[in-house]
């Protein structure tokens, strides 16, 4: 787990969070992925914590992808979900999340 403590602030948690995606963590890009995807919760980052953002699954399959790349095996799950959703939507934002980050049948 990237963060043990609750008795941080959400800006503490954003900053430790993009290290960790810097550092190319699977964790930190499936938490990433998470606070972008309504339908996923992490009750220590949104609840405890606070923080959170808009749902934006186009965005969160970017992070489920690259978590998957770095070896998050919570990961493939978590895009297969995501992109059942970027698939019924027609936004070109949808499509082009679909075609660059979702598994081909």
């Amino acid at each position: 787990m990237l963060f043990r403590s609750a008795k941080i602030s959400a800006n503490e948690a954003i900053r430790l969070l993009e290290m960790g995606v810097r550092e190319g963590s699977p964790d930190a890009l499936v938490l990433f992925g998470k606070i972008y995807d309504v339908q996923q919760k992490d009750d220590l980052i949104e609840t405890t914590v606070g923080l959170t953002f808009e749902d934006d699954p186009a965005t969160a399959a970017e992070y489920y992808h690259r978590a998957k790349i770095a070896g998050s095996p919570e990961a493939e799950t978590l895009l297969i979900v995501v992109c059942e959703r970027l698939s019924k939507n027609s936004s070109t934002l949808a499509r082009g999340a679909v075609d660059d980050y979702c598994p081909k049948p």
